[in-house]
């Protein structure tokens, strides 16, 4: 590294000064913002909508964290009502992407293992990030809009 620091982005206009405790959707720049978008416009994309589409029906149901298996699971539960949820490939590999666009967060299961192979075997679990979760809103929100909405 050479020491000098990157150039900073203009403000976002609403947005808190650097200089602010910025938290929450404030964080996020322009860049940021954007970024949460990536999963509709990615070649995959229906398989990030029908996944995201998992994680909100948890979400309903007061399942907040989700590992990788807990998707599959719910996934399940949609292609059962919508064939085309039955689609989704690695489930794993679309997680990661969603984590690193920051629409889900990506963390450490916590909680206590029983024994020491379930230790060495603790996987990731992921909650929607608040960016995220708005944008996954808006993409939904654009997807159902009629002609009379749009009027």
């Amino acid at each position: 590294m050479t020491g000098s620091e990157p150039a900073l982005p203009a403000p976002v206009p609403g947005a808190t000064a650097a200089g602010d405790a910025a938290f929450g959707i404030d964080a996020f720049t322009l860049d940021d913002r954007l970024r949460l978008f990536h999963f509709a416009a990615a070649e995959k994309r229906h398989e990030y909508l029908w996944l995201l589409r998992a994680f909100d029906r948890a979400r309903a149901n007061y399942q907040v964290l989700m590992h990788a298996s807990d998707a599959c699971a719910v996934l399940g539960q949609l292609a059962a009502e919508q064939p085309e949820a039955a689609t989704v490939g690695d489930v794993q590999v679309l997680l990661d992407a969603l984590a690193e666009w920051q629409v889900l967060d990506r963390s450490y299961d916590g909680s206590p293992a029983a024994s020491l192979a379930e230790y060495r075997n603790r996987h990731c679990v992921y909650p929607f990030t608040q960016a995220g979760y708005r944008a996954f809103r808006a993409v939904e929100e654009g997807l159902t809009a009629s002609l009379e909405d749009a009027q």
